[in-house]
C-alpha cells in the first residue's frame, strides 16, 4: 500500500472517530474535559483538506472553555446544540459560498436569532478566539446571510453582517434591501455600510398622518418596507379617528 494510502486510510479512520466522539458526547457519555484531552492528545488527525473537520478539532481542543475563562462556575462556551451541529456537518457536508462583509448592525446577534427562531453556532477561529455566527436566508431571494461576533468581547463588538456574493458585480443596493426585508429593519438599524455605498439610493416609504382637520403630517421615514408597514399597523390598531397611510417617498 502506498504511503499516501496509508495517510488517508488513517485520516479517515480518525475522522470517524471525531464523529463518534462527538456522539458520545450528545449520549452523555463524553465531557468537556473529555472531548478537550482527546483533541490534544489523539494521534494522527484529519487529512489538511478536509475543512469541516479540521475546524472541529480546532474547536474541540479549546471544547472547556468557559465565558467568562478561567471560571469554574460559569457555563462552557460549547454547547450540545454546537456538537450536534458539528456532527450533522461531518455526515453531511457543507455547501462552500463566498461570503463578502458588507454591514455591521446594531441589533444582538441573539436577539435576531430568536426573532428567526433559529440556533447560532459556535466556532473557535485561529488566533482570534470563539466566536459565534448565525447562517439564514432570505425568504425572497434565497441569498445567504451570515451574523458573526467574537464571544469573548460580545459586549464590546458590533454584529459583523457577511452576505453570500456571486462576484464583484454583485449590487450593494439590492443586498441591503433583500437583508432590510427579510429582518424587517431599515438603515436606522445599521451602523456601517459597504464602502462607497450612497444610502440616498435607498427607496423611501414616508408614514403619513391626517388630522380631523385634513391636515397632513409626515410622521416618519423608512427604507425598509416590511418596517413602514409594521409602523402603519402600529398606529391601525390605536383605532385612533386619524388616519394613516404610507406613500412612496420621491427618489
Amino acid at each position: 500500500m502506498a504511503s499516501d494510502e496509508r495517510h488517508d486510510l488513517a485520516a479517515r479512520a480518525w475522522t470517524e472517530e471525531l464523529l463518534r466522539r462527538l456522539q458520545a458526547f450528545c449520549a452523555g457519555q463524553e465531557t468537556h474535559e473529555s472531548l478537550q484531552a482527546w483533541a490534544r492528545t489523539a494521534a494522527g488527525g484529519p487529512a489538511p483538506t478536509h475543512r469541516i473537520a479540521c475546524e472541529i478539532h480546532l474547536d474541540l481542543w479549546n471544547a472547556a472553555s468557559r465565558l467568562p475563562p478561567g471560571d469554574p462556575s460559569c457555563p462552557y462556551i460549547l454547547r450540545p446544540v454546537d456538537v450536534v451541529a458539528y456532527a450533522r456537518q461531518l455526515q453531511r457536508g457543507a455547501v462552500t459560498i463566498r461570503l463578502r462583509e458588507f454591514a455591521v448592525v446594531k441589533a444582538s446577534l441573539p436577539a435576531i436569532a430568536a426573532q428567526l427562531g433559529l440556533e447560532s453556532e459556535r466556532h473557535v477561529l485561529d488566533g482570534l478566539g470563539w466566536f459565534e455566527s448565525l447562517q439564514f436566508a432570505s425568504p425572497g431571494s434565497g441569498r445567504v446571510f451570515v451574523l458573526s461576533r467574537p464571544l469573548q468581547r460580545a459586549h464590546a463588538d458590533p454584529t459583523i453582517l457577511e452576505a453570500a456574493a456571486a462576484g464583484p458585480e454583485v449590487d450593494a443596493r439590492d443586498l441591503l434591501r433583500d437583508l432590510f426585508e427579510t429582518l424587517g429593519i431599515d438603515l436606522a438599524d445599521v451602523l456601517e455600510l459597504p464602502d462607497g455605498f450612497d444610502p440616498e439610493s435607498l427607496p423611501k416609504h414616508t408614514l403619513w398622518r391626517q388630522d380631523d382637520n385634513g391636515n397632513r403630517f409626515a410622521v416618519a421615514t423608512f427604507t425598509g418596507l416590511r418596517k413602514a408597514e409594521a409602523a402603519l399597523q402600529r398606529f391601525l390598531v390605536l383605532k385612533h379617528k386619524q388616519f394613516y397611510w404610507l406613500e412612496d417617498a420621491p427618489a
